[in-house]
């Protein structure tokens, strides 16, 4: 695979995953789950949208809410702390609107922003512009290394403890995802070793 067809296919993912994870399951991406089969396979039958949304709601607005602020703040606040300063000043950087709801800190939000930065060096690519790549790249690092990859050991112990599901898989691909592409910029940073369970592009692709 080509490094632009790389970004391609991650941007895609990342958009995806953060819109099932902010948003769950409409038609539309119902469809788009029903055409990858490492979801697929986690969907029940017969699918009942009105149930799914229930579970979304239970696991990720009760029990689990995927926010950097609940694993990382002293007080468990979302939007406060290092991670949502990040975040929000990622926003600035490529004239995004940064959301209040859900936070900055959302899980979703932090991969939907991730799309948003693989678009944008995908743009400078295309016109040749090394020195947006740069700045572009070291936006994607400087969210996954310090904003979402210290949070993601934390959140899947955390994820263990509940019933599997389209929504815990959606979690765990989630954070996969978000590792293969820093593993494709170089090492990874130092974090808690956890076993992630497969996540890489070649999932959704």
């Amino acid at each position: 695979m080509s490094t632009i067809d790389e970004l391609r296919a991650r941007r895609r993912a990342h958009a995806l995953l953060g819109a099932l994870l902010v948003q769950g399951l409409d038609p539309a991406r119902l469809e788009a789950v029903r055409a990858l089969p490492t979801l697929a396979e986690h969907l029940p039958r017969p699918v009942d949208l009105d149930a799914l949304a229930a579970e979304h709601h239970a696991l990720l607005g009760r029990e689990l809410p995927p926010y950097a602020g609940v694993f990382l703040d002293d007080e468990g606040l979302v939007g406060r702390g290092k991670a949502a300063a990040i975040l929000r000043a990622a926003h600035a950087a490529v004239g995004v609107a940064c959301p209040d709801d859900p936070g900055p800190d959302h899980l979703g939000v932090a991969l939907q922003l991730l799309a948003v930065l693989v678009d944008a060096e995908l743009d400078a690519r295309a016109h040749d512009d090394a020195a947006d790549v740069r700045t572009l790249g070291g936006w994607q690092r400087r969210v996954l290394d310090e904003a979402l990859l210290p949070w993601m050991p934390p959140l899947l112990v955390a994820l263990r403890g509940q019933p599997p599901s389209l929504w815990t898989w959606v979690v765990e691909l989630a954070v996969g995802v978000a590792a293969d592409h820093r593993h494709a910029d170089g090492s990874l940073p130092t974090v808690e070793a956890v076993e992630v369970a497969p996540g890489g592009l070649e999932h959704l692709l």
